[in-house]
């Protein structure tokens, strides 16, 4: 009887085991996967594209879990209706004794330029694609999360590229982009 109620104990544990190791695993690739837009689906899927200047970040509790606020300076609107200053809300951060770190997700620093490309409903991140709908001033041109930069030629076409690429031009570009769209 002995053998047989180890067997039993042990069996269950190796089954706890299996499910909290398959369980790890699926929050971990469920935090960080997204699928990957074209620039033309983040524009089009944006309800809001505007270049910011990030004014502060704090972090609040909203049903008890740590949302981090953002708020902006809006520079320039191309699409939506945006006041001279907004925000947007990015779950998790740090609240007193409540931590919640998301991977993958973007974090602020107060004074950055940004161009944002976002939702107006509360989402995790509300940042079209996750994070694809941010891009950062670099010296010179505008960085996407994964390292490259926005673009526009002569024809006010943009793409993703390596090489930097006068702002000016793709702002131009975009303001192009959006007011096509609206007519």
């Amino acid at each position: 009887m002995i053998k047989l109620a180890k067997y039993f104990d042990m069996r269950w544990f190796y089954r706890w085991c299996l499910a909290f190791l398959a369980l790890t695993l699926l929050s971990i690739v469920l935090a960080s996967s997204y699928l990957e837009l074209s620039l033309e689906d983040i524009f089009e899927k944006a309800d809001m594209a505007f270049e910011a200047k990030v004014l502060t970040s704090t972090v609040e509790l909203i049903d008890d879990k740590p949302w981090t606020k953002v708020e902006f300076s809006v520079v320039s609107v191309f699409k939506g209706e945006l006041g001279k200053e907004t925000s947007l809300s990015f779950y998790g951060g740090n609240h007193d004794s409540i931590s919640l770190q998301v991977t993958g997700m973007p974090r602020f620093m107060e004074g950055e330029d940004l161009l944002i490309f976002a939702y107006k409903d509360r989402y995790y991140s509300p940042l079209v694609g996750f994070s694809q709908g941010l891009f950062r001033s670099r010296v010179g041109g505008w960085q996407n999360e994964a390292g490259k930069y926005l673009q526009a030629d002569e024809a006010k076409n943009l793409s993703l590229g390596d090489s930097v690429v006068d702002s000016k031009l793709v702002l131009e570009a975009l303001r192009d982009f959006y007011a096509r769209r609206a007519e």
